[in-house]
This record gives structure tokens, C-alpha cells and sequence, in this order.
């Protein structure tokens, strides 16, 4: 992929998230630190942001990088863990000790109500080896 056409992706995707959020590029700026001309180059097409930096969009707009850069597509992803898995990852990662304890708190819980399990006999198996 070319650099411009790069470019121009980056900036059509976080157009779109700014659009769908109704929040202003000033208000981006501000909550992920940077100046208000950064984002104005990258929509004029001038310049894309550093990768660090569409990391630090990613997390403020709660999606993937590659929602926001499509080379991360085929270069980031972990090979066998779905999007969802990714998801819920990337939300662990941000939360600090104590949402870390509760989210793990609340999952252990979930896994012990039947109806959000899988219907695999081996998994209960598993999973009840793992409590005793």
C-alpha cells in the first residue's frame, strides 16, 4: 500500500469515529494529548500519525488499530485469537488493578452460571478440575 492511500485511510477512519462519537477534533486532541494541527494534517492529507499514536486513538475510541490503520490488518493480529478475544484483551489491559480484580471477578462468576457456557461436556470437565 502506498503511503498517500495509507493516509487517506487513516483519515477517512477516524473522520468516521469522530462523526459516529460527535466529538470535535479539538476534543481529540486535547484527550489524547496531541495538538489540534496534528489531526488537521492528517485530514488535509499532509501526514499520517505515528504508530504510538494510532495506538492512543485505538484505545480512546475503544477499537482495534486496524479499525484505524487497515496495515495492521495482516501485521498485528495474534493468529488464532478472534476479534472479540482481542477485544476484551485490549479492555483488560487498559483498566487499572482494581477494574482488572473485578472484571476477572465477574467472568469467574459468569462461568458459573449454565447458560454462558458452551455446550461441551469437555469444557465443564475442565472447567470443574479447575475448581476442585
Amino acid at each position: 500500500m502506498e503511503n498517500i492511500e495509507r493516509i487517506y485511510i487513516i483519515a477517512k477512519n477516524v473522520k468516521k469515529l469522530l462523526k459516529e462519537r460527535d466529538i470535535t477534533q479539538k476534543k481529540l486532541a486535547d484527550e489524547i494529548g496531541i495538538s489540534p494541527n496534528n489531526i488537521t494534517e492528517w485530514m488535509s492529507l499532509r501526514s499520517a500519525p505515528s504508530f504510538g499514536v494510532i495506538q492512543d486513538l485505538a484505545d480512546y475510541f475503544g477499537v482495534m488499530k486496524s479499525d484505524i490503520d487497515s496495515t495492521f490488518k495482516t501485521t498485528n493480529n495474534v493468529e488464532g485469537i478472534t476479534r472479540d478475544e482481542q477485544t476484551l484483551l485490549r479492555n483488560y489491559n487498559r483498566m487499572n488493578e482494581a477494574g482488572k480484580s473485578a472484571l476477572l471477578e465477574r467472568s469467574d462468576e459468569m462461568t458459573q452460571l449454565r447458560k454462558y457456557l458452551k455446550n461441551n461436556t469437555e469444557e465443564r470437565v475442565e472447567f470443574s478440575q479447575e475448581l476442585a
